[in-house]
């Protein structure tokens, strides 16, 4: 039997600025993908058109993905990590 968290929301809009709601398991967020590409690809819109759209682009994730890293060098490391943005960029400390 399958189960899904009641509570998942998704707060972020689609990538036309409407409620998503609970749109963010699965193979929906494959077609979100794979939708955005072929628009991409056919020449219908740019990959920049995605930027904070609530689709997983590169420059919505650099923040996770430091903190993902972050952790894996406090845990190794056995030290805190501090993560600082500068000039727009985010540096790990």
């Amino acid at each position: 039997m399958e189960q899904y968290n009641p509570f998942y929301v998704k707060y972020s809009p689609d990538e036309d600025g409407f409620f998503d709601g609970a749109k963010g398991y699965g193979y929906l967020s494959l077609e979100k993908f794979i939708d955005a590409a072929r628009q991409v690809t056919g020449g219908k819109r740019k990959a920049e058109d995605y930027e904070g759209k609530g689709l997983p682009t590169a420059q919505a994730t650099v923040l996770t993905t430091a903190i993902i890293h972050a952790g894996r060098i406090s845990l190794d490391e056995k030290r805190s990590v501090e993560i600082k943005e500068e000039n727009g960029a985010w540096k790990l400390v």
